[in-house]
């Protein structure tokens, strides 16, 4: 056989400076991944002990809640034998007012340590608990705290729980028992559980080194003592982390925090196995790509010293360009060999092997990428290491083939946060709705008492500017109502709380209504609204008057507020169907700016606007039309709109209704102004001075006479010690609130007597009326309190004509020094009531 003959080698500088850098750089990059690998597991150590810390939190956090929770049951529980100690039912209150999955068992202990009442036995056997530490540090303390015992096994219940327990005394401070709520050691654990730890624990162990919980949960865990040392450790600081391996041998980083306010300790131990997984697989991927980064550039190398010559200048200008590209770039040939390949494409692609080298088949490439077929295109694809990396195949012209690789990780993390960030807002749209609805609740209160002295003030007979600044101050208040109101009924539709009153309504004098409503607005800016009924009417239709009162008058005040000359037409169309139903279309048709296509999208959004200078220009809160649409669809509806820029807009509301007749006229309401007027005692409970002036203002000037009682307990007095003709009464105040008061003078005046009640409330959410008028109460107003609502509400009630319309004088010029002094009389005696 023939031998091959070998060129003898000889060292040359190049070759000898080549194997310098080549050594150099991979001590440079050994060193890199080290000290990589370094960085990663402090991290990564850091990271875990960050966790431990935030899991302690939480867990603390979490305990106190279930505490508070239980602890504020006992004192209900306090609070209910005090009031009623002989006739106090331990089950019946559980099974009306059920507890949460915490509790086993609520049990009432005597003085002399028998369980006498529990939750799970309407007439339990008694049993002697008088040796349990719970019974007996209650009764050798005599205080009233809450106490949180070891785990104990139940005699009734037979589970380990922890015994929550506060104690039963009389009115004179005297020891009468224990009231225990038993918690459920097991449902700690299952809820521990739940976090699905695989190798690290969580406990919860008591200052006196017991343990009341822990998960995974172990046999005989739950009573057991911590270690001494552990104890040592807890009880040396509040807070605090170490290292140590647990009773199974296996290493963990522990986590510990004082429940504050309780004598508990909560442990969280993360198993390093855990902790360390992360920088494992990196530590691999790396001494992996330590050692092809190695290998390839061994071989780049040698190709390099071999071709120096012939590729020295092509080499450096193409790769000058490469390297200074975030792009990863493969350039194939017509014949399918790879000539252009940059470190950024190897990276992205994570491309090894042969197919990594420059002249290798594209063919390798692609279907390491998992694209046989080598067609135009574009995918995505993710790295070992987590990247998103987009690729994009061009067919070049001469034949050959062009693969771009972009690191697209950030914008699709961006686009994950933005996801994130609107699941966020819309759980936070969700809180912002129930906050919305206690903040109306709030903001009609004082409002009420605005515009209760502006309507007072109107009929105090004024001069003619004093009663023009009067008119702006009502309008801008009915303005800031409505928007008040617009928030209210966001929430309740946020909440699901709006429910639909269907009544027969007849439709055509509803719109005719509502256009003469806006029909001053209108002429005041020089445009003409127009109503046109169409189609045959049926004499009534199934609708909430009320909610389509609220569609029309909303959609019909836009039109009103955005033109600015011309026609507003609103036009009732009605078609019969099959079934006694009827197809019902209002629109509402303007001549304003219109709307931008663009906007369209976004116009029945709440809180968004189709111009963005609407707010400023028109005021206004966004909802409006957010509001109507919600309404119109809970009708089965929907509102269509169609604009048209510099042309105007057009709204359509469409409904399938129900037809029937209007009931018979109600004869009674003639009678009622005929009737005489006379002075009533009246008594009003109202814990609001503002709101008692108020009151005070629409009353007292007609000569009826008032008296205040400031909270439930003085109103319950009053009407004991007097018979009044009628008691006004406000809802929310201290001591008993208006649906107690209400009940404790319908229980002493029997069948005897019936004082008419009428509710005065800022609480205006759907079923208000309903819970007020079901304990007694006789009429409901809201707050504000509308004085021509108050009148007609009373006088509805009572049967007869009570208040007779006051005009206010002719205006003049300045108001007469001798109405001046009437007025301030009049004040003055109101006042003078108030504060006596």
């Amino acid at each position: 056989m023939r031998r091959l003959a070998l060129p003898r080698l000889r060292p040359s500088p190049r070759l000898l400076i080549g194997l310098a850098l080549l050594a150099t750089a991979l001590g440079v990059l050994w060193s890199a991944i080290w000290l990589h690998l370094h960085q990663v597991r402090r991290h990564e150590l850091e990271a875990a002990r960050r966790d431990g810390q935030t899991m302690a939190r939480g867990l603390e956090q979490n305990i106190i809640r279930t505490i508070e929770g239980a602890d504020q049951l006992l004192r209900y529980l306090q609070l209910g034998y005090k009031q009623d100690p002989k006739g106090f039912d331990l089950f019946t209150w559980a099974a009306l007012r059920p507890h949460d999955a915490l509790s086993v068992q609520l049990a009432l202990i005597d003085r002399n340590g028998v369980m006498i009442a529990s939750s799970l036995q309407q007439r339990p056997s008694p049993v002697d608990l008088s040796d349990r530490e719970h019974f007996r540090v209650h009764r050798d303390s005599g205080k009233d705290r809450l106490f949180i015992s070891k785990p104990v096994l139940g005699r009734v219940s037979p589970r380990w729980t922890i015994q929550l327990t506060r104690p039963v005394l009389n009115a004179a401070g005297e020891f009468e028992g224990v009231l225990v709520l038993a918690m459920d050691s097991d449902y700690l654990s299952r809820f521990y559980d739940s976090l699905r730890l695989r190798s690290s624990t969580i406990r919860l162990v008591g200052t006196d080194g017991v343990t009341r919980a822990r998960a995974p949960a172990r046999e005989g865990a739950i009573g057991a003592l911590v270690r001494p040392a552990t104890l040592e450790r807890l009880r040396s600081a509040n807070e605090g982390q170490y290292e140590g391996e647990g009773r199974d041998g296996v290493p963990r980083l522990y986590t510990f925090r004082k429940v504050e306010g309780y004598p508990l300790y909560v442990i969280a131990a993360l198993d390093f196995e855990e902790v360390f997984a992360g920088w494992r697989l990196d530590r691999t991927r790396a001494l992996i790509l330590g050692a092809v980064l190695s290998m390839m550039l061994c071989l780049v190398a040698a190709l390099l010293l071999r071709q120096a010559g012939l590729l020295e200048r092509n080499r450096r200008a193409l790769r000058s360009t490469l390297d200074n590209m975030m792009q990863g770039v493969v350039m194939a040939d017509a014949g399918g060999r790879v000539r252009v390949l940059n470190e950024r494409a190897r990276s992205l692609l994570e491309l090894q092997g042969r197919g990594a080298e420059l002249g290798a088949s594209v063919g390798r490439v692609l279907e390491w990428l998992g694209q046989r077929t080598g067609r135009p295109g574009v995918q995505e694809r993710r790295t070992t290491d987590g990247r998103a990396v987009e690729t994009m195949l061009i067919t070049l012209p001469d034949g050959g083939l062009l693969l771009t690789a972009t690191d697209v990780t950030r914008q699709r993390a961006a686009s994950e946060a933005e996801a994130a960030a609107r699941a966020a807002a819309e759980a936070a749209n969700r809180a912002k709705s129930d906050f919305l609805a206690n903040m109306s609740h709030e903001i009609r209160t004082p409002l009420n008492g605005v515009l209760g002295m502006v309507q007072a003030l109107q009929h105090s007979g004024l001069s003619s500017a004093q009663q023009a600044m009067c008119d702006t101050m009502m309008r801008s208040g009915d303005a800031l109502l409505r928007v008040v109101n617009d928030i209210l009924d966001y929430s309740k539709l946020e909440a699901g709380k709006v429910a639909l009153e269907p009544t027969p309504t007849a439709l055509a004098p509803l719109v005719r209504d509502v256009a003469g409503l806006l029909r001053g607005a209108a002429e005041a800016k020089g445009l003409s609204l127009e109503v046109s009924v169409q189609g045959r009417q049926p004499p009534a239709v199934l609708a909430d008057p009320v909610r389509l009162r609220q569609i029309v008058l909303n959609l019909l005040s836009n039109a009103v507020k955005f033109t600015e000359d011309g026609t507003v037409r609103l036009t009732l169309a009605c078609a019969g169907l099959p079934g006694d139903r009827a197809a019902v279309s209002i629109s509402v048709r303007d001549e304003g700016v219109g709307i931008a296509p663009a906007a369209l999208e976004t116009l029945f959004q709440r809180f968004t606007q189709a111009d963005g200078t609407s707010t400023r220009r028109h005021g206004g809160t966004g909802l409006g039309l957010a509001i109507s649409r919600e309404l119109a669809q809970l009708m089965g509806g929907d509102i269509e709109v169609r604009s048209t820029p510099g042309a105007g807009s057009e709204f359509t509301l469409r409904l399938v209704l129900d037809t029937c007749s209007l009931p018979a006229d109600d004869v009674g309401g003639a009678a009622l102004a005929d009737g005489p007027a006379r002075s009533l005692d009246i008594l009003v409970a109202e814990d609001d001075e503002i709101n008692q002036l108020v009151i005070a203002s629409f009353l007292q000037p007609t000569g009826h006479r008032v008296q205040f009682a400031h909270d439930g307990e003085e109103a319950v007095a009053a009407a004991q010690a007097q018979r009044f003709d009628l008691i006004l009464m406000d809802a929310m105040m201290p001591n008993l609130d208006g649906i107690g008061a209400t009940a404790a003078i319908r229980a002493f005046e029997g069948k005897a007597r019936h004082t008419p009640i009428i509710a005065l409330t800022a609480n205006a959410m759907t079923g208000d009326r309903e819970r007020y008028l079901a304990c007694g109460m006789d009429g409901y107003v809201s707050k504000p309190i509308d004085r021509a609502e108050l009148f007609g509400t009373i006088e509805t009630l009572l049967g007869e004509r009570l208040f007779r319309p006051v005009d206010p004088p002719a205006p003049t010029p300045t108001m007469p020094e001798e109405r001046a002094a009437e007025i301030d009389a009049e004040l003055d005696a109101i006042f003078a009531g108030l504060k006596g």
